[in-house]
């Protein structure tokens, strides 16, 4: 009765994630999506750091699928914009969000993460003309 119940679960687990990813409109340009959302093509080779950018090649995939903009308050990384992804909403940008200082943290730079915290999407100040 014990294997039964894993593969019932393990079935209904499977079908559910069929439906979800079926239930992804497909596209080729932002415009076939709905109003907060964009065209999501997977590239063919990710942008893991800033370092070293290539000049821009046709690596994407032709078709994709729409994605929604995140919300303010919502996690985010500097560089999924880069990859395709549709990031922050509008008036939004990904920022990085100090946690609060902890006398016994030992703390650790790195290029992307100066410090424990995480990046958020926040409200950006409107450019000075």
């Amino acid at each position: 009765m014990g294997n039964l119940s894993v593969v019932l679960v393990m079935a209904c687990f499977a079908f559910a994630t069929a439906q979800m990813a079926s239930s992804k409109r497909t596209c080729t340009v932002s415009s076939d999506c709905q109003q907060g959302e964009c065209c999501f093509k997977s590239p063919r080779y990710p942008i893991m750091s800033r370092k070293r950018q290539l000049p821009v090649m046709a690596t994407e995939a032709k078709t994709g699928s729409c994605e929604s903009y995140k919300n303010e308050g919502n996690p985010c990384s500097p560089l999924e914009t880069l990859n395709g992804h549709c990031g922050c909403g509008d008036g939004l940008g990904c920022s990085f969000v100090p946690e609060p200082p902890v006398a016994s943290r030992r703390t650790v730079r790195r290029i992307f993460m100066p410090g424990p915290g995480s990046y958020m999407c926040q409200r950006q100040a409107p450019l000075a003309s």
